[in-house]
């Protein structure tokens, strides 16, 4: 299904665009219907248009099907662009077939909170260093238990009971401090509206863009260190979620010269070369069997040339 024009034979994948889809719109489809469609200038209307970011890897031949991970949905109007997470890679095409805006908006606000949730649950949490406090308590419970049991198992110079005083009390200290650490947890945040801008390569003419820039800006849940005093047997400390502000480019070299039709709806956008890496795509559904994607023109408001 490689129907692409290639307008750079050698361009790398830059980043991973992680866009997004607004929380409010119309209930019908808001397809495109032009024959020509670039993503910043359309982002810029004043209507809804929804678009996914999509990854394929060497499983599947980099190609797009109806099996390719949808890790991103998107609606983008008035020059910004909201993102939805998805919370796992068994959300593929398959699962927006047939849906309108209306249902598909439903399922991303669905979706983006079981990612939130999934994050923060300990139950997730099965990192080979540190730890949400309650899988490190927990941990360090069975541990005492045991060493308790087996205590010559501790080794070192040291007297092994003096040896599991120190860890109880490390393990008394962090449960002392549970309470603190869980209430600083962040609570669901709902995204919002993030302004989009591009950057662009043109060819020797410079006439003709042949490579674009997509940058956008997105909410990530990320670990991070929780605040405690140096712990001695628990040295691999306590994580603890976070929201970050990302900005993220995400570089495109291949445009769509028809539609593609992933089972029953057409699609159109942008993608890159594979290059041994997972092929992105950014897409859009088309009503248009003759809708071509373009990239974006210096001039368009937030579009520059790179230098």
């Amino acid at each position: 299904m490689k129907r692409y024009v290639k307008r750079l034979a050698s361009a790398a994948l830059l980043g991973i665009a992680i866009l997004s889809l607004a929380a409010c719109g119309k209930s019908g489809p808001n397809q495109v219907n032009e024959k020509k469609v670039s993503f910043i200038k359309d982002a810029q209307s004043s209507n809804q248009r929804i678009w996914y970011m999509a990854q394929s890897d060497s499983e599947s031949d980099y190609e797009l099907s109806k099996d390719t991970h949808i890790t991103q949905i998107l609606v983008t109007g008035n020059g910004k662009a909201t993102v939805y997470n998805m919370p796992d890679d068994n959300f593929s095409m398959r699962d927006i077939d047939k849906k309108n805006d209306k249902q598909i908006i439903a399922l991303a606000q669905k979706k983006d909170k079981e990612h939130y949730k999934d994050f923060i649950d300990p139950k997730n949490d099965i990192g080979d260093t540190g730890g949400y406090i309650q899988t490190v308590i927990k941990h360090g419970e069975e541990e005492c238990k045991y060493y308790k049991k087996h205590p010559n198992y501790l080794g070192g110079n040291k007297d092994p009971q003096e040896i599991l005083r120190e860890y109880r009390n490390e393990l008394n200290y962090l449960k002392a401090n549970e309470a603190a650490i869980l209430k600083a947890t962040p609570k669901y945040e709902k995204p919002a509206p993030k302004l989009l801008n591009a950057k662009v390569k043109t060819d020797n003419s410079g006439n003709d863009v042949n490579f674009e820039d997509i940058t956008h800006r997105r909410l990530e849940l990320e670990k991070d260190s929780a605040k405690l005093k140096h712990l001695k047997w628990f040295y691999n400390g306590v994580d603890v979620p976070v929201y970050y502000n990302y900005t993220m480019t995400n570089g495109f070299s291949l445009i769509y010269d028809k539609p593609v039709k992933i089972l029953s709806e057409m699609y159109t956008g942008y993608t890159n070369p594979a290059n041994d890496s997972d092929a992105t795509f950014l897409l859009t559904k088309t009503t248009n069997k003759d809708t071509v994607s373009d990239f974006d023109k210096v001039g368009t408001k937030h579009v520059s040339e790179e230098e």
